[in-house]
């Protein structure tokens, strides 16, 4: 034991010289011979003097840093010849590759200057360059060899000398996040520091990925919906993010390959189970999938994230964010167990994850701005509302008068004879919201269409809607607009705009979708379509509890609408 001992404080001390003494001495020798031979030495100003000696203190502080962080995480000291016990990933590690080489090279670079010494930075410095690069790659080979998909992983999020999108832009939300938003994390020592993990939070703002990288110190992979992918440029940029695109309305193989791989790798995952961001501030229904996936990976924990605050800071139906105070409580880790079913699971993440607003974001109210989106119907005398898109402190109905404000706590209040009725949002959607008595013998939407011919005579039209736009999005991944003006809806089909007209059968219908505050999206699965509209003036949350009741009256099954 004391032979192997002594054994490695030789090689420990012979490495310090060689590499801290022998090469930085013979480098800088062999620059002043070339110098001397070629006569490419120069004298630095005062300034460039200044500036060089500030910039080689700092990288040789940050190069000491990194063998410090180095020894502290991998159990031992960065010589080659002694192979590291763990995988460092942590601290210049999670920014750098190889801190340790670039800010090596940066120290001989600044030296260089200090020295003027242009030969060292002509020939020497990019032959040396070279070789470090040359051996980082036989360094990453050990490392995928001795860690596995764990190192390919951690060498795919990390950079060589300049740290990977992911990483500059948290330096960069971490400052808007705090300059806009109060943000308090609690239990963060609760988030594992390594080994690969799923992250689930309720989605009720489109913030909540800025307050969970900011509660979240690794790189970590959302899972993103297909659309932010549609574009060649943000297709890229989502990509380099490290975002993994999800198609809602259709089982997505590839998805579950980039899930499984990032899980393989000891990456991080976050998912919103419930599908899409809440319209009300209320948890939806958890899709089945996604128990069913915590259930195929049972040896990786799932870290549950409770954010409160961030649906009054941006609701789904307001186009603009305001500040506030965002609480992140990072509740326990925890496996699935043998005898959970995906019910269970689901049960036990709702538990974990379902915000708790106890007190009001705003003192003074909050804007009623876009509520229509919402309230498509007047909570008092049902009434449909127009999108209320100018709306500020409060909204009134044509119909009936009745006068709305909106409180802090996302309340509504109105005068109901004498009495003051104070209503939360998501019940007063649930009072409004279309039911399927509705839908017998009335047009909920414009004026009756006199040139609408029934293809069969149970045939009746349901709703109109004008000043739309309606895109397909073929099976091979492109997507193009084919009309605009008005779409119709019957009980059977529903018409939209084109030459010539396109018609799809409700009975074909298998996944009716929302994306942000006005697309409806519509999948045909019995031609791999998908119909994309977009409302201008409309609340698109009407059309789809229209179009999901229409749907169920036909085929007597509920679609995906998550």
């Amino acid at each position: 034991m004391g032979c192997n001992r002594w054994r490695r404080i030789i090689v420990v001390f012979l490495f310090v010289v060689i590499f801290w003494i022998i090469l930085p001495s013979s480098i800088m020798l062999s620059s002043i011979l070339l110098d001397r031979c070629f006569g490419l030495g120069f004298h630095p100003c005062d300034a460039v003097t200044f500036c060089s000696w500030t910039l080689f203190l700092g990288s040789f502080s940050i190069l000491l840093m990194a063998v410090a962080q180095y020894r502290r995480q991998a159990g031992e000291w960065p010589v080659s010849v002694l192979p590291s016990k763990r995988l460092a990933h942590c601290g210049l590690y999670r920014l750098w590759r190889h801190p340790i080489y670039l800010f090596f090279t940066l120290s001989l670079f600044f030296s260089a200057l200090l020295m003027g010494s242009g030969s060292m930075l002509l020939i020497v410095l990019p032959l040396f360059t070279a070789a470090v690069i040359l051996y980082s790659k036989r360094e990453d080979q050990k490392l995928i060899e001795g860690f596995g998909d764990c190192a390919a992983g951690y060498i795919g999020r990390t950079g060589v000398i300049i740290p990977r999108l992911q990483t500059l832009l948290r330096v960069l939300l971490l400052l808007i996040t705090r300059i806009f938003f109060h943000v308090q994390i609690n239990y963060r020592n609760r988030i594992p520091k390594e080994g690969p993990l799923f992250i689930v939070a309720s989605h009720r703002s489109y913030l909540d990925p800025i307050f969970i990288s900011y509660a979240v110190r690794r790189n970590i992979s959302f899972v993103t919906t297909a659309r932010l992918f549609r574009n060649p440029l943000s297709s890229l940029f989502f990509n380099h993010l490290g975002c993994i695109k999800r198609m809602r309305y259709r089982k997505d193989i590839e998805c579950m390959r980039r899930i499984s791989k990032e899980i393989r790798e000891c990456g991080i995952v976050v998912i919103f189970p419930e599908g899409e961001r809440s319209w009300t501030g209320e948890m939806g229904n958890l899709k089945e999938e996604c128990p069913r996936l915590f259930l195929k990976f049972p040896d990786v924990p799932i870290l549950p994230l409770r954010i409160e605050g961030n649906y009054a800071v941006w609701p789904r139906w307001r186009r603009k964010p305001s500040s506030g105070k965002i609480r992140v409580t990072v509740l326990p880790a925890f496996k699935p167990l043998v005898d959970d079913t995906s019910g269970s699971l689901s049960a036990r993440i709702v538990e974990c994850i379902e915000p708790h607003d106890s007190e009001p974001e705003k003192k003074d109210g909050s804007s009623c701005a876009g509520i229509g989106k919402v309230l498509y119907r007047c909570p008092e005398c049902s009434a449909f509302l127009p999108l209320m898109d100018a709306a500020e402190s409060s909204f009134e109905c044509g119909s009936c008068g009745t006068l709305f404000t909106l409180d802090g706590f996302f309340r509504l209040h109105f005068k109901r004879g004498n009495e003051t009725v104070v209503l939360p949002l998501a019940e007063a959607y649930r009072q409004i919201r279309i039911t399927r008595k509705d839908l017998d013998g009335r047009v909920f939407r414009g004026e009756k269409d006199i040139s609408f011919k029934p293809e069969i005579p149970s045939e009746r039209i349901l709703a109109l809607g004008s000043d739309v736009a309606v895109s397909i999005q073929y099976p091979e991944g492109s997507m193009e607009e084919i009309g605009r003006g008005q779409i119709l809806l019957t009980n059977h089909r529903i018409i939209m705009p084109g030459d010539p007209e396109h018609v799809l059968e409700l009975a074909k219908i298998s996944s009716i979708t929302t994306e942000g505050c006005s697309r409806l999206q519509l999948f045909n699965s019995s031609s791999d379509t998908l119909y994309q509209i977009l409302f201008i003036n409309e609340s698109v949350l009407l059309w789809q509890d229209l179009l999901v009741l229409s749907v169920e009256e036909i085929t007597g099954q509920t679609p995906n609408r998550s």
